[in-house]
C-alpha cells in the first residue's frame, strides 16, 4: 500500500490550524478594542452659546460629571421634520494620551435635515507621535461621516487614532444633545 503522507503531516496540519486561529483572536482583539478603555480621562471643555434666527441667547453647559464639560457654539433652525435643529455646531475637547500629553479637538458639524453636510476638524498636540494620528484623523474624518444622519456619525478607528476618535465620539454625543429639537 502507498501512502501519499507521512504519519507526522496531521500534527503540522493541526499547528497550523490553531496557530492560524490564535493569530487571528489577537488580530481581532487588538483591532476592535474600545478606544474608551484606552484612556483613564477624557475631558471636554468649553463655552456653549446658542443662536437662532429669531433670538439670541447666551448659555453655559457643563456636565454632573467633573470630567466632563462641554462647550460649543451653535447656530440653529428648527426644521419640522427633523429630530435636529438645523445649523452650525463648534466643539473643543481635550483629551489625554499615552505619556500623559493633553491633545485638543476642535469640530465644527454643519447639519441639515439631521445629516452632516459640512465638517472641520482641527487639533492641537505637543508630541511627534501625536501629530501623525491627528493629522490622518483630520484628513478623514470628513469622508467618515459627511452625508451621514448625525445619530450614526460615531466612528471607531478613524485614521489609525483611536483617542482621537474617542474624543470625537464625545463631540457627537454632546451635539446630539444640544441639537435636539
Amino acid at each position: 500500500m502507498n501512502q501519499s503522507h507521512s504519519s507526522s503531516t496531521p500534527k503540522i496540519v493541526n499547528t497550523i490550524v490553531i496557530s492560524a486561529i490564535l493569530l487571528i483572536g489577537i488580530y481581532t482583539f487588538l483591532t476592535t478594542k474600545n478606544p474608551n478603555s484606552l484612556s483613564s480621562s477624557v475631558n471636554l471643555q468649553a463655552s456653549n452659546t446658542a443662536s437662532d434666527t429669531s433670538a439670541s441667547a447666551a448659555s453655559s453647559l457643563t456636565t454632573s460629571n467633573p470630567l466632563q464639560q462641554t462647550s460649543a457654539t451653535q447656530s440653529s433652525q428648527a426644521s419640522s421634520s427633523s429630530a435636529y435643529k438645523n445649523g452650525n455646531y463648534s466643539k473643543t475637547v481635550s483629551y489625554q494620551v499615552p505619556g500623559g500629553s493633553i491633545n485638543q479637538l476642535s469640530v465644527e458639524i454643519s447639519l441639515s435635515d439631521d445629516s452632516i453636510t459640512s465638517i472641520k476638524a482641527s487639533g492641537q498636540y505637543t508630541d511627534r507621535e501625536s501629530s501623525f494620528y491627528v493629522s490622518s484623523f483630520n484628513s478623514e474624518i470628513g469622508g467618515a461621516v459627511k452625508g451621514k444622519k448625525l445619530d450614526s456619525a460615531f466612528v471607531g478607528r478613524v485614521g489609525g487614532a483611536s483617542y482621537t476618535s474617542s474624543a470625537f465620539n464625545n463631540i457627537i454625543d454632546s451635539i446630539i444633545t444640544d441639537a435636539k429639537i
